[in-house]
């Protein structure tokens, strides 16, 4: 269930796992899909012969065949709608399976904190489980970017959390609403979205509950780049002097960049990884932060993101060098097939019982969520490491039973 069902990625996650299970298109993009799990230490062979089972069916992951999909949005139309609208998925493409996607409707939004906010919450997801008979239920935030509640007492203990919510308080985003109700309806939890949605109070509650959950705001395309790139600089023992990132986008997520207060969410979750990657500040000599991230909204782009990185470096001898990227790239078409990811792996966690944030998936996330006192890794390749590694248990582990996830 997609909190945000109407938007740029979600429909595109809709209409690219409806058209990849009837066989329209390719299944392009998803680790779980067309990834080998690991031999002798590596993630994949360097050879396209004898390669290793594939992860979905080494893990007996969930079929795209079998998802489900609805969730809730603050407009009525359906996914086909969305679709048609946000002229991402062609039109040709997504009227192959446009009875499917006009069937898929969502829930009214709960937009402010309530008790009864909670409740039709739960009775949705309930709904959904018991009309489709899916076994596990899982919910991602695909949302757009909202200004940043600062953290408080409210939010660091269940009890005082579940009072604020009966008196309406502020204090509580709609995204810790949704994170609540499906935690109390045994769901997993992914937070796509750069919103701080993953407080003591839910963590707690996680805990209780056995539920997994992962998040924070997807990494897919200029933060990539960085979170792959920076670590090489770093091991050739290339000082970064100075990292210039500038983005224009024109889609919904960027509308809400407008905001100065949301674009500072935003930007705070982009600029976090560089100085954990590096080891060091990225300063000038005079102590003046030489990271600098910025994202303007452009209308004519639509979800054609477009990004620059300059990059300062200095090599041997002091001598300095600049490095330029222009990543020209399609927003939801980065995003969805890591969403379709983050379902599958965590619905998979669920099934071996496994509770609380899911670090191995910081491949996936800008500010990955680790438990607290936790070193939060940045380095993708790390990360895709710490992927290779719980492969490596789950499938020395005995084979969870097949499920339908929604």
């Amino acid at each position: 269930m997609i909190v945000g069902l109407g938007g740029a990625v979600a429909s595109t996650v809709v209409a690219g796992v409806e058209l990849m299970a009837a066989g329209r298109a390719p299944a392009t993009g998803m680790l779980t899909e067309t990834g080998h799990m690991p031999e002798h230490g590596r993630l994949y062979r360097r050879h396209e012969t004898d390669l290793a089972p594939l992860i979905r069916d080494a893990l007996g992951l969930v079929p795209l065949d079998r998802i489900a999909f609805s969730g809730w949005d603050v407009r009525p139309a359906s996914v086909l709608e969305a679709v048609e609208r946000e002229k991402i998925v062609p039109y040709q493409l997504a009227q192959q399976v446009a009875n499917r996607l006009e069937s898929i409707k969502p829930f009214p939004a709960v937009r402010k904190a309530s008790s009864e906010g909670v409740l039709q919450l739960r009775q949705n997801i309930r709904a959904f489980r018991e009309a489709t008979g899916v076994s596990r239920v899982v919910v991602v935030d695909l949302t757009p970017t909202a200004p940043t509640i600062p953290i408080s007492e409210t939010h660091t203990s269940l009890e005082r959390f579940e009072a604020a919510i009966e008196e309406k308080s502020p204090a509580i985003s709609p995204g810790m609403l949704y994170f609540y109700a499906a935690l109390q309806e045994n769901a997993p939890y992914v937070n796509f979205t750069p919103n701080v949605n993953e407080i003591p109070a839910l963590a707690e509650l996680a805990s209780k509950k056995g539920v997994p959950f992962a998040g924070r705001d997807g990494k897919s395309g200029q933060t990539f780049l960085k979170t792959v790139l920076a670590p090489g600089l770093r091991d050739r023992q290339l000082r970064v002097r100075g990292w210039f990132s500038a983005n224009i986008l024109g889609n919904n997520d960027g509308k809400a960049l407008s905001d100065p207060q949301a674009c500072a969410t935003k930007v705070t979750s982009k600029g976090a990884a560089l100085d954990a990657i590096l080891g060091y500040p990225v300063t000038s000599d005079e102590g003046e932060p030489t990271h600098v991230v910025t994202i303007q909204y452009y209308p004519p782009r639509g979800d054609e993101k477009e990004s620059w990185d300059s990059i300062d470096i200095e090599g041997f001898l002091g001598s300095v060098m600049q490095l330029k990227i222009n990543f020209l790239c399609r927003d939801s078409i980065l995003a969805a097939p890591l969403v379709v990811d983050l379902v599958r792996f965590i619905e998979y966690a669920h099934r071996r019982g496994e509770a609380g944030p899911q670090e191995f998936l910081g491949a996936y996330f800008k500010s990955p969520v680790f438990a607290p006192g936790q070193f939060v890794v940045h380095d993708f390749f790390e990360q895709l490491e710490a992927i290779m590694q719980k492969l490596r248990t789950w499938s020395e582990a005995d084979s969870a039973p097949a499920a339908r996830v929604a």
